[in-house]
């Protein structure tokens, strides 16, 4: 199943819309949103969106290994309604089976206040029920721009093969609040 085509005006649109209208009471999910979900967690659309975005945002390092699981990330410091935040995005590459892999990217917003409304914003937006305690899990697939929960069994393992398998990952703790997306890619041959 073919993913939805988002480009540079995509995100500029997103951009130019939707960051008024929670910015005030919502500061980690207008990021998420922002530059986690219009760029489909694809660092090179993170890249761009960076460049128009109305936070302030600064490049802070890179870094990348060849191994055991290939990943590269790049991390950045970030302030958005005031709030201090850091944004991590990654790549990485993890077998599946013997002769096919996985790529995985990664986007992550961690904020350095309390984000309630925000991490609640999110919990809903996921579409799926969480699992966990301490760090809480939401499976789902991407239909129509829309999180829909991943059923376990075959709908899963489909939803893995065509690319259509996301996970966000959520930590809370006092005056902290982390929201991590993953998007997992159609796997292909090992080269």
């Amino acid at each position: 199943m073919a993913r939805p085509a988002i480009g540079f005006a995509s995100v500029a649109l997103l951009l130019a819309s939707g960051h008024a209208a929670g910015a005030a009471t919502m500061p980690l999910y207008d990021a998420f949103n922002t530059l986690c979900v219009a760029t489909h967690a694809e660092p090179g659309l993170i890249a761009k969106a960076i460049k128009i975005s109305p936070f302030k945002i600064t490049h802070r390092t890179a870094a990348s290994t060849p191994g055991p699981i290939p990943m590269s990330t790049d991390l950045w410091d970030m302030e958005v309604e005031g709030h201090k935040m850091s944004l991590a995005v990654g790549h990485s590459q993890e077998a599946m089976g013997t002769a096919m892999i996985t790529d995985a990217q990664n986007c992550t917003i961690t904020s350095f206040a309390s984000e309630d409304a925000s991490i609640g914003a999110v919990r809903k937006w996921a579409g799926a029920p969480g699992k966990g305690s301490g760090v809480t899990l939401y499976e789902f697939q991407m239909q129509g721009g829309k999180p829909i929960a991943l059923e376990h069994g075959n709908a899963e393992k489909a939803a893995e093969i065509e690319g259509r398998a996301w996970h966000i990952a959520i930590i809370t703790r006092p005056n902290m609040g982390s929201v991590a997306l993953t998007h997992y890619l159609p796997p292909h041959p090992a080269q």
